[in-house]
């Protein structure tokens, strides 16, 4: 083999080195004109090629250490760049879904939700006593529609209140209906108008104590329920300063209504935390964030469910708030809001901070979170959302209290014994 001139070798070397060394110089003038520490894709473009002339270098020098760093190096650095040029793909891929995806939005199939963005602009134009009548009306109008809703709605009723009369319980399903009703209106109100023109109709009680858990600096879960005003009076947290991450559900049905939902969300909350990233949710309560929590209504069952009394009745509960409270170190604050009237009045009310809370036994936990909630539920119960199935997907024996039992088949009619004169049984025809 011929030698290879070594001012020949020595000079490729010193290229490969002035490469390997003007990576850092590009990464300094980036960073400098960005005004923060940045790594430009020339960093990698310079190391890829500083490092393929040091590589063949060492190889002509004999030199084995160098040989396996540099080639070590090397595969690093395409690595990288093979990982800066697929993110570029995927967000040219995901930018163009999401253009055909917002032109999709114009297709037949969403002009109802169209028409509803439009009606609930022009509603949250009106005075907010005016919006909540006609929302009363909207569900005076469901309360008549919606027969699934509304036998969900009165088998809760019935199973929590069953010293009450039936009349009772219709009595309170109307006004159920007639508040889920003002909550459209209220959801509205709550995206399309500005929230500080609302500071004169809220109520404020106990804000001391979500202050003094955040000066133990650790975070604070705002422990809550599902009322149906929980839209607007989550929203209006922001008027009290407090940045407040909110938990979401992708609506993968309608994406349209779940766009103009979380941009609406977003102009209040402090962030938005997809409810399955439950390793986002204990991060930014670990950071000293606040959450806003409410579980009371289980999605789906699992082995971290319990089956405690929801008003006397079993019901599934979930032990999730435990466990991220124990992860995060949070203290977790009961807000219990409420609509006080009609007319578009609101009582923000916290209590102190759990103590002791997590403790040993997950059962004391949890029926002490039901036991706050059910004196919350009892102060206005048509608040509450009953339409949802609380007591649905219990183990068995536990019968299913939302299966309806189909009437029983008309039996015909049964002849019947008769007696004559002489004492002897005939059959008479109860038809006739």
């Amino acid at each position: 083999m011929t030698p290879i001139n070594p001012h020949l070798l020595l000079g490729v070397g010193l290229l490969g080195q002035a490469l390997f060394s003007g990576r850092f110089l590009v990464q300094w003038f980036a960073s400098e004109h960005a005004g923060r520490s940045i790594v430009p894709e020339a960093f990698w473009h310079l190391s890829v090629a500083g490092g393929l002339v040091l590589f063949l270098y060492a190889f002509f020098r004999h030199d084995p250490v160098f040989v396996l760093g540099q080639g070590a190096g090397l595969f690093i650095y395409a690595r990288n760049l093979h990982l800066l040029h697929r993110s570029r793909r995927m967000a040219t891929t995901s930018a163009a879904s999401a253009a055909t995806l917002r032109a999709a939005w114009f297709a037949p199939r969403f002009w109802p939700t169209w028409i509803g963005i439009g009606l609930g602009r022009a509603i949250a134009r009106l005075p907010v006593a005016w919006q909540l009548r006609l929302g009363r009306g909207a569900g005076r109008l469901a309360y008549r529609t919606l027969e699934r809703h509304r036998h969900v709605a009165r088998r809760n009723l019935q199973l929590c209140f069953p010293d009450r009369s039936a009349a009772e319980h219709e009595r309170l399903l109307q006004q159920h209906f007639q508040s889920l009703g003002m909550a459209l209106a209220e959801t509205s109100l709550a995206w399309g108008r500005d929230i500080e023109r609302l500071r004169g109709h809220v109520t404020i009680q106990g804000l001391g104590h979500v202050r003094a858990a955040r000066a133990q600096g650790n975070g604070v879960i705002l422990l809550s329920g599902h009322n149906t005003c929980m839209e607007l009076t989550g929203i209006l947290l922001a008027l009290l300063g407090l940045p407040v991450h909110t938990h979401y559900r992708h609506n993968r049905k309608n994406p349209l209504a779940d766009h103009f939902a979380r941009a609406a969300r977003g102009r209040y909350a402090a962030g938005q935390i997809d409810r399955r990233d439950v390793r986002r949710l204990v991060q930014v309560l670990r950071e000293g964030g606040m959450v806003l929590y409410a579980p009371d209504h289980l999605v789906r069952p699992s082995k971290r469910s319990l089956l405690l009394p929801f008003f006397g009745e079993p019901a599934l509960v979930h032990a999730g708030l435990r466990d991220i409270a124990r992860l995060s170190g949070a203290q977790v604050v009961p807000y219990l809001p409420r609509r006080i009237d009609d007319r578009g009045r609101y009582e923000l009310r916290f209590l102190p901070a759990l103590q002791d809370f997590p403790g040993d036994d997950a059962t004391a936990d949890l029926a002490r979170v039901i036991a706050l909630l059910e004196q919350w539920i009892c102060q206005d119960p048509a608040q509450y959302l009953w339409i949802r199935p609380r007591f649905a997907k219990r183990p068995p024996p536990l019968p299913d209290p939302y299966r309806r039992v189909a009437p029983a088949a008309a039996l015909p009619a049964q002849p019947v014994l008769a007696t004559v004169d002489d004492g002897a049984p005939e059959f008479a025809d109860t038809n006739r």
